[in-house]
């Protein structure tokens, strides 16, 4: 075994009875780390406790209901003056979180967006029978919807 690689050992890295086990030190502090961190007997096999810990996620409805209470509060809002383009551009924003996390609930969203904005039933009823719902939800999606693209007028109810 090539002894020069660490400056010294906690065993005679030279004899076949156990792995090399370095001493290992700090460069800057010079502080001598315990002799577990090289011990490979002792080495812990299985970490099961997650530093990070992550909430678990959302069900998409409820996603759905968080994303329609926002667009409704928007909705419920007036404008600054008689351009709803905003508010529209808005809900959008809202729609292009939601669709990414639970594109499944699009549908769903953009019917309420039509209720809230008090349009007319038969534009979702429209964009259904023609089966454009998959396309916006891509458009939500990959669109800039708090940008140009929400203010584009066929794009705004």
């Amino acid at each position: 075994f090539p002894t020069s690689v660490y400056d010294s050992y906690w065993n005679d890295p030279t004899g076949i009875v156990a792995q090399p086990q370095p001493v290992i030190s700090d460069p800057v502090t010079s502080l001598i780390f315990p002799t577990n961190l090289t011990d490979p007997a002792n080495f812990p096999k299985s970490d099961t406790i997650d530093p990070y810990p992550l909430p678990l996620p959302q069900k998409p409805s409820q996603l759905l209901q968080q994303a329609a209470a926002q667009i409704q509060s928007i909705a419920t809002n007036p404008a600054p003056s008689n351009d709803t383009c905003p508010q529209c551009q808005g809900s959008l924003f809202i729609a292009k979180r939601l669709v990414p996390a639970a594109p499944e609930q699009w549908p769903f969203l953009a019917q309420a967006v039509f209720e809230y904005f008090e349009h007319s039933t038969t534009r979702h009823d429209e964009h259904s029978r023609l089966a454009l719902d998959h396309v916006f939800t891509q458009v939500a999606a990959l669109g800039d919807m708090g940008g140009y693209d929400g203010q584009v007028s066929l794009v705004c109810l």
